[in-house]
């Protein structure tokens, strides 16, 4: 396990490159963070932010069963680089099956994790990242690929999400779906 602080929070950190990124933008963040290769991803150029991210995109597309680019990352070739990255082995689950547990598992740990979310709990469509070192009991500190934001947020805005109601916590997405942790 990578036991080492993640560096702090740049004011700014990389957002997606395009509509399918938003997996890589936090796998890349989390990954910088944790003082991997990529550490120099969060003060890069747009340029290099943009090739890491593909590069990184076309790898995941390759792991595991197929899974079309086009779709975003999927959650076991997230899982698996995130495994690679942070040195402990992720796993996923749907929301429904004790997502929100995971998710403070891993804060508790700290360890960061990711969350799918999207319009409806059976259809993911967006990934944010929960920065474990930032985040306590109380509030999780959520990193929002598709603007670049940090976020710092109550639990409760998980698990009383509604569909409706766009949070800007989740790119502006409603309800919880998958959970990406260890």
């Amino acid at each position: 396990m990578n036991t080492a602080r993640p560096r702090p929070l740049p004011a700014v950190m990389p957002h997606q490159v395009d509509g399918t990124t938003c997996g890589i933008a936090a796998l890349a963040a989390v990954a910088a963070r944790a003082g991997g290769p990529q550490h120099a991803y969060l003060n890069a150029r747009r340029d290099a932010v943009d090739r890491i991210q593909v590069a990184l995109h076309a790898q995941a597309a390759r792991v595991g069963i197929p899974w079309p680019q086009a779709l975003g990352t999927s959650p076991w070739a997230l899982a698996s680089l995130a495994s690679s990255v942070v040195g402990v082995r992720y796993g996923w689950t749907p929301w429904a099956c004790g997502g929100v547990d995971r998710v403070q598992r891993a804060v508790n740990s700290g360890i960061d994790a990711f969350v799918y979310v999207g319009a409806h709990r059976l259809i993911p469509r967006h990934v944010i990242a929960v920065l474990a070192a930032e985040s306590a009991d109380s509030q999780w500190v959520v990193f929002e690929p598709s603007s670049g934001k940090v976020i710092t947020t109550s639990p409760s805005v998980f698990t009383q999400a509604r569909a409706g109601h766009p949070r800007q916590e989740f790119g502006n997405w409603m309800l919880p779906s998958l959970v990406v942790a260890p």
